[in-house]
């Protein structure tokens, strides 16, 4: 159940998140003030599905389905999803949805499927080239006016602070993924206390960055800030305020499929 994953007043992790079964990062143990801007829009758009990708434990999609929301979660890892349907089994019946997968291979819904999806600290784990085809695939089955809403780790995200000067580096000679880090990388820059949990490459998020995908992927870019993540992360993932990159992006009105 839920909350056996989430009891973690004894946690190495100061009760900020819990480690994913695939070594796919961490889920965080409260919702954050971004996501309960995509649980709020879910629940306002009750006559459309919402798409949770990467949803782990499901804190994202139970919250909306308690106000509402129809949701879909999906997860590349089943054991997260189990989770989920434990919880919502007799709740939720007619109103969630399971999807198993890689979102990056398996995005077998048809056209205009989605009134909005969240990417809640997912896209961080896939190549710039993955993460520009994964948005185009959703924004073909966004609904016109749909939203997806983005958050990612940045550079300055205390985990891995001994990759900043790396990072900006790279920035000044102009490399077209100046934040992104092998495994090897994530090995080398990463706290000791985080590398077994993170067993992929990873690509941070800067701004640049974030405009740069929204337009390949012909998406509009809304709204984008930083996320100071006191309260929600360790102390050592900690930095100076601007450990998360988020961003709102939207389908037009007037777009077909």
């Amino acid at each position: 159940m839920l909350k056996t994953r989430l009891d973690v007043s004894d946690d190495q992790f100061e009760n900020c998140y819990v480690p994913t079964n695939n070594q796919m990062g961490f889920m965080l143990t409260k919702i954050d003030s971004f996501i309960q801007r995509f649980v709020d829009y879910a629940a306002q758009n009750q006559e459309n599905w919402h798409l949770d990708v990467g949803a782990a434990f499901g804190i994202a999609t139970l919250a909306a389905l308690e106000k509402g929301a129809k949701m879909i979660a999906n997860d590349i890892d089943p054991s997260h999803l189990t989770v989920i349907s434990e919880i919502g089994a007799g709740r939720f019946d007619n109103t969630l949805r399971l999807f198993p997968g890689d979102i990056r291979q398996d995005l077998e819904y048809p056209a205009l499927s989605f009134g909005s999806v969240l990417f809640s600290r997912v896209l961080h784990f896939f190549t710039g080239a993955e993460i520009i085809h994964c948005l185009k695939g959703i924004k073909e089955r966004l609904r016109p006016g749909g939203k997806v809403f983005v958050v990612n780790e940045t550079p300055y995200f205390g985990t891995a602070k001994d990759f900043i000067p790396i990072y900006l580096q790279r920035k000044k000679e102009g490399r077209q993924w100046p934040s992104f880090l092998t495994l090897e990388e994530v090995k080398t820059y990463f706290a000791l206390s985080k590398r077994p949990f993170v067993t992929n490459s990873v690509l941070f998020f800067d701004e640049e960055l974030m405009r740069h995908v929204a337009q390949e992927a012909e998406l509009h870019l809304e709204e984008m800030g930083t996320l100071n993540r006191r309260g929600f992360f360790p102390e050592d993932a900690l930095y100076d305020g601007r450990e998360s990159l988020w961003a709102i992006l939207s389908k037009p009105k007037n777009a077909g499929a």
